[in-house]
């Protein structure tokens, strides 16, 4: 009963430091911090899950977890996220991030702003999931491309934010780790697990969601037109024409292929993925490796056009700069 309650007071200081705005990623490891010590001082220390070789000492034992999550956090999927950081870092450095919005948002906008591109988005990003199966990734890659785009075409940033939160819920793929779990417990190949079971309750699913999407943002925004109306706040619409009118201003002088360029990991993975299942090549390219080289790439066009290897070179600073934005903010 003691632990329960030590568990309840640990989730409520969580809950209200986060309620007083502090950041939460600080709260949750403060609290995390302390609830190891105290499992050092009742003697639950040998209750972990976290693979460590104790010393004997039980607080510094629980030193070692921390280390060991430390760790485990910071590479494999951890380092994938802050290299894609890093990428959209570089792409604002250079204005590329800027060039793809224009030149997006100009077929974009016949719509007019219209709540059709909310199931459109969405079933986008959806079959995205299918190649990036890390929630984190697919949602860093929609924001540094769909969500620009789709703002400026005039979609509020909520709407758009909501479609790229929710673009990789429940899209049945071979490649996402519950469902590789759900197949061995079943003694079934991945494939046969998810297209020949899964798929049929979560397709339909996510056709309903698509259009379900589209009737509840219009809804929310319709509400928040609303109040913003009543207390003079600025409008969605004025927010969606200065991103517009900043991203033409930083894009003017940049050709039109630089808006290629913050699509190159995305593309990359996606035609890695179809050579795959030809048989052309033997593997699907990663996350983290299409990145590194969509960079060096980026860096030699951005070098030949402005004539200077050691310019862009140096401009790489940003690339981890935003590095150590995604590992504050995100991993």
């Amino acid at each position: 009963m003691l632990y329960l309650l030590i568990a309840l007071l640990a989730i409520a200081a969580v809950v209200y430091l986060i309620y007083k705005k502090v950041h939460a990623a600080a709260s949750i490891f403060a609290v995390g911090v302390i609830l190891l010590m105290l499992a050092a001082l009742t003697g639950r220390a040998d209750f972990r899950t976290t693979e460590i070789e104790a010393t004997g000492n039980a607080f510094y034992d629980q030193l070692l977890v921390v280390d060991a999550l430390f760790k485990s956090r910071f590479s494999g999927i951890g380092m994938a996220i802050m290299v894609l950081f890093g990428f959209v870092s570089y792409m604002r450095h250079i204005g590329a991030d800027a060039k793809t919005v224009v030149v997006l948002s100009s077929p974009l906008k016949r719509f007019k702003g219209s709540y059709w591109l909310v199931p459109v988005g969405f079933i986008l990003g959806t079959l995205l999931s299918l190649v990036i199966p890390s929630a984190a990734a697919l949602s860093l890659l929609l924001v540094a491309t769909l969500l620009p785009a789709l703002i400026a075409a005039g979609l509020t940033p909520l709407t758009v934010g909501a479609i790229v939160v929710t673009s990789s819920t429940i899209v049945p793929t071979p490649l996402e780790a519950g469902l590789i779990q759900g197949a061995d417990l079943t003694n079934m190949t991945p494939t046969e697990f998810v297209y020949g079971a899964v798929a049929y309750a979560t397709v339909p699913t996510l056709l309903i969601t698509a259009f379900v999407h589209m009737w509840w943002q219009h809804r929310c925004d319709k509400a928040d037109a609303r109040k913003a109306l009543a207390s003079g706040e600025v409008t969605a619409d004025s927010m969606c024409d200065k991103a517009t009118e900043e991203a033409i201003a930083r894009a003017a002088s940049l050709p039109g292929y630089y808006a290629v360029l913050p699509l190159m990991p995305l593309l990359l993975i996606i035609i890695s993925a179809i050579l795959n299942r030809m048989g052309v090549i033997p593997f699907e390219g990663g996350i983290l490796p299409v990145t590194v080289v969509s960079l060096f790439i980026a860096m030699i066009i951005e070098s030949i056009r402005k004539r200077t290897v050691t310019g862009a070179v140096d401009s790489i600073s940003s690339f981890f700069k935003g590095m150590g934005e995604g590992a504050a903010g995100v991993v």
